[in-house]
C-alpha cells in the first residue's frame, strides 16, 4: 500500500534546512525530523494523489 508523508517544508526552510532539486524535478532533503511530519495519507486513494496549494 502506498503511503504519502506530509511534511511542513516551509517550517523546515525557516529553520535552516537546505533543499535541492534533482534533474527530474524531485525536491530532496537529507533528512526530515519527525516533528516536521504533519500527516500520513494511505493509498491508493484520491487524497493520496491530490496536491495542495496555498492561496
Amino acid at each position: 500500500m502506498p503511503v504519502v508523508l506530509k511534511v511542513d517544508a516551509a517550517a523546515m526552510a525557516e529553520d535552516g534546512f537546505s533543499f535541492g532539486v534533482s534533474e527530474n524535478g524531485v525536491w530532496c532533503v537529507e533528512k526530515v525530523p519527525i516533528g516536521y511530519l504533519t500527516g500520513v495519507l494511505y493509498g491508493p486513494s484520491p487524497e493520496c494523489l491530490e496536491s495542495e496549494t496555498e492561496t
